[in-house]
């Protein structure tokens, strides 16, 4: 886990009707003078969401508003933070999930993803990093927010057009 200095602040996170979501984000060039700020932010946001909601696992800058090709995880060990992340190699299986958002949080759609993909991406101290053959979970999480940060919500993906409530899962 890294550590990304003072506490961060809690934005707002877009709903599903803010246009902002659908816009394609740009790269994150470092040296970033914003980064570490940003990245606290997202923490300090998504940690609320999870107290508030009992769901959340990761959340992109562009939700925030913040159109930056960045993602912080939380898996359960703590924040960590994705730049710049590219699916390099995906399976041809293919796995049918209802997934949820964290700016749709009252719903679920049915959506197919990859049972296995690779990535690679740089973290937020500059290194490369490649993730290969990950898990069928990580991958459905992984696809739905490379997908936000290419302006695509988990409302296109649909597969059927029944929608159902989070209290349902």
């Amino acid at each position: 886990m890294e550590s990304y200095g003072a506490q961060g602040s809690i934005r707002r996170i877009l709903t599903d009707e803010d246009p902002a979501l659908r816009i394609v984000s740009d790269a994150v060039l470092l040296p970033d003078s914003e980064l570490a700020s940003d990245i606290a932010d997202l923490a300090a946001t998504l940690h609320d969401f999870r107290e508030r909601a009992g769901f959340g696992r990761a959340i992109l800058a562009p939700q925030v508003g913040i159109h930056k090709r960045s993602i912080v995880m939380n898996l359960g060990d703590g924040p960590i933070a994705l730049l710049n992340p590219v699916v390099t190699g995906h399976s041809a299986a293919r796995q049918q999930v209802w997934d949820n958002c964290l700016s749709v949080p009252d719903k679920l759609v049915l959506v197919e993803r990859s049972t296995q993909i690779s990535i690679s991406f740089t973290t937020a101290a500059g290194t490369d990093e490649k993730w290969l053959d990950l898990s069928p979970s990580l991958c459905e999480l992984l696809e739905h927010e490379i997908d936000h940060l290419d302006g695509i919500p988990m409302t296109d993906r649909m597969i059927s057009d029944e929608v159902r409530a989070v209290a349902d899962r």
